[in-house]
């Protein structure tokens, strides 16, 4: 991650960016030091600057609601648009955001600034299948009826740019693109490829986002009249060239530091028993 920042803020400097995740990040509730783990990780999240991140099964298996409450506290902007609570019948999560990019700044907000549209949707067996008291507590909408009504939100919020993160795997992501109109970009998780993949269905693009840890994706985006021209790679051999964000480095040098003080004691604990 202290390669990819320093990637992510050389690209600031030169042009608009947005930084997405799919999701699919949480460690499940035995995991070994869990609040260590995601104290750190959601740090660096932070420091990432992360514009939406979606939820999918790892995030119900991990318990929705701690998972959610930990974001809000970092500032981490987690997007759903088809998970329900079934208690309040109402989405367990934000479902979309929209963020301005380019333009000028005034005291009035940004002139001829673009407007992005972000929203995600999960197949209802990953979230189901995530743990025996999922289907008890949350209710999953058919994702291409939850984004039919994400798109036309967005849209009416002056939205030109609808970028959809899905959580579905790749057919079902290029049936999205195909079924829903007004989705520009669709960004596919629970990937297929091992590494960046795009194809067009129609006037919409949908990237396969590449193995997990072995790839990192640059989607570009340029408006040319009515048309957009989407082109998208594989950035990681250039983002491992680059020298570690100085922040990401002091933050993985104090979670190894804590790590192995948590293991060491834990190991001997467990050799005077």
């Amino acid at each position: 991650m202290a390669r990819w920042a320093s990637l992510i803020e050389e690209r600031r400097r030169e042009r608009p960016v947005l930084v997405i995740d799919a999701g699919d990040f949480s460690v499940s509730p035995e995991t070994p030091f869990r609040e260590v783990k995601n104290r750190y990780f959601f740090s660096a999240m932070r420091l990432l600057r992360y514009d939406a991140v979606g939820i999918s099964g790892r995030e119900t298996a991990a318990g929705l609601d701690v998972v959610l409450a930990d974001a809000r506290s970092y500032g981490i902007p987690l997007v759903n648009s088809n998970i329900l609570t079934r208690s309040r019948k109402r989405p367990a999560a934000t479902t979309s955001v929209i963020r301005e990019l380019g333009g000028t700044k005034t005291l009035f907000g940004r002139r001829g600034a673009t407007r992005i549209g972000i929203f995600s949707v999960a197949l209802p067996g990953f979230i189901y299948r995530s743990g025996p008291n999922v289907p008890k507590t949350y209710y999953v909408v058919d994702p291409e009826t939850a984004a039919l009504e994400a798109v036309r939100t967005l849209r009416a919020r002056g939205c030109t740019l609808v970028v959809a993160v899905s959580h579905l795997g790749w057919p079902a992501s290029l049936e999205l693109a195909r079924d829903v109109r007004g989705i520009d970009l669709v960004l596919n998780g629970h990937r297929s490829h091992k590494a960046t993949y795009e194809e067009r269905i129609g006037s919409t693009a949908v990237v396969d986002t590449g193995d997990n840890e072995h790839s990192f994706t640059e989607v570009s985006v340029t408006f040319a009249g009515d048309s957009l021209l989407v082109t998208s790679a594989d950035v990681c051999a250039i983002a491992v060239r680059n020298p570690g964000d100085p922040r990401f480095l002091e933050l993985e040098e104090k979670y190894m530091t804590e790590m192995n003080r948590l293991t060491h004691g834990a190991s001997a604990r467990k050799n005077i028993r």
